[in-house]
C-alpha cells in the first residue's frame, strides 16, 4: 500500500501501591516510590528469569504527575500482558530537569534488566494494549505509534471535508513524525508500518541491541550521571540532543535517538493505524492514517 506524504520538517511539537483495587493477582508495587521512582513489576515475571518475550515500560513524569488516561492504559495493559505471560515492568521517574538525562539514564537501567524490549511511554498518552503488542509482532528493533499534537490545525478542516473524511477532528490535527525526503512523496505500508526519518519517544518500543549498538558506535555518549535524588552513575546520553549534520538543524532527544539509529544503519518504523489519546487542555486523539489517507 503506498500513501502521500510531505517529506521534511513536520509541525512544531511541545516537549516534553498496591493492586488490591486492581484486577486480583496482576500486579504489585516493588517498592512504592523510592528515591523519587516508582517500580511496578508483574506477578508473572521473575526479576530472575524474564520470559522470552519482557517489556519494561519507562515513565519520565514531568513535575511528578500523570493523566488518568495514561494510568487507566497501564491498568489495562497489565491485565493484558499477564493474561497473554508477557513480561511487563513499569517505571516511573519525576523530578529530573532534564529529559535527555531521564530517558539515558531509565535506558542505561534498562540494559541492566534481562528485558527483551523497551517501551517509553509518556505520562499524557493514552492507548490500548492491543497498540504494543501489535509492535511486538511486528518484530522491528526501532518501531513506535504515532500520537496527535496537542492542537486543532483547522486549516484542514475544509480540505477533510471535501475528502469526506469520517473522523473530521482526527484529521484536523498535526502529527509527531517526520518522514523521510522520497522523489515520489510516498511511503509504502507493510500492516499498515511505514518506514520515517524520526519518530517520538511518546510511545517508541526499542529492543535491546539498538541501545547496545548506539553505546558500542558512539563511546562519547557514556558519562557519569549526578543528581540530588540518586548517587553517581555511569550511563549513555542515548538521548542526548545533536545538531544534524546535514543542514544544523537541532534534534530533540528522540529525533537524535533515531538519527544516531539510522547513521548505524537501522531503520524506524511508524505504525500509521493505530489511534492514540495525547492529553493536554483537551483530549486529542487519531491515528497518522486519519491525516495521510485520501
Amino acid at each position: 500500500m503506498l500513501i502521500a506524504v510531505s517529506a521534511g520538517a513536520g509541525p512544531a511539537r511541545d516537549e516534553c501501591g498496591d493492586s488490591d483495587g486492581l484486577t486480583p493477582g496482576v500486579a504489585e508495587v516493588l517498592p512504592a516510590i523510592r528515591d523519587g521512582r516508582a517500580v511496578l513489576r508483574s506477578q508473572s515475571m521473575s526479576p530472575q528469569a524474564a520470559p522470552r518475550v519482557s517489556v519494561q515500560v519507562c515513565t519520565p513524569c514531568y513535575g511528578g504527575m500523570a493523566s488518568i488516561v495514561f494510568f487507566d492504559a497501564l491498568l489495562k495493559l497489565q491485565a493484558a500482558c499477564a493474561a497473554r505471560g508477557v513480561g511487563l515492568e513499569i517505571r516511573l521517574t519525576g523530578g529530573d530537569a532534564l529529559i535527555t538525562r531521564a530517558r539515558s539514564r531509565m535506558a542505561g537501567d534498562f540494559l541492566e534488566t534481562d528485558h527483551t524490549h523497551l517501551l517509553f511511554v509518556d505520562a499524557d498518552i493514552g492507548f490500548d494494549p492491543e497498540h504494543l503488542f501489535r509492535l511486538l509482532a511486528f518484530d522491528k528493533p526501532l518501531v513506535g505509534g504515532v500520537y496527535p499534537l496537542k492542537k486543532t490545525m483547522w486549516e484542514k478542516v475544509p480540505d477533510a471535508v471535501r475528502r469526506g473524511v469520517k473522523d473530521i477532528q482526527a484529521a484536523a490535527l498535526g502529527y509527531v513524525v517526520r518522514f523521510a525526503p522520497s522523489e515520489t512523496q510516498s511511503v509504502e505500508l507493510e500492516d499498515g508500518f511505514g518506514q520515517v526519518a524520526y519518530l517520538p519517544t511518546g510511545f517508541m518500543l526499542i529492543r535491546r541491541e539498538v541501545l547496545t549498538a548506539i553505546a558500542a558506535a558512539y563511546p562519547d555518549l557514556a558519562c557519569t550521571i549526578t543528581d540530588m535524588n540518586a548517587p553517581p552513575k555511569e550511563t549513555v546520553m542515548f538521548f542526548e540532543t545533536m545538531i544534524e549534520p546535514d543542514n544544523r538543524e537541532h534534534l530533540s532527544e528522540d529525533y537524535a535517538f533515531c538519527r544516531r539509529w539510522r547513521d548505524l544503519g537501522g531503520e524506524v518504523w511508524a505504525d500509521f493505524q493505530t489511534r492514540m489519546t495525547h492529553v493536554g487542555h483537551a483530549q486529542y486523539t487519531g491515528s497518522l492514517m486519519d491525516a495521510v489517507a485520501t
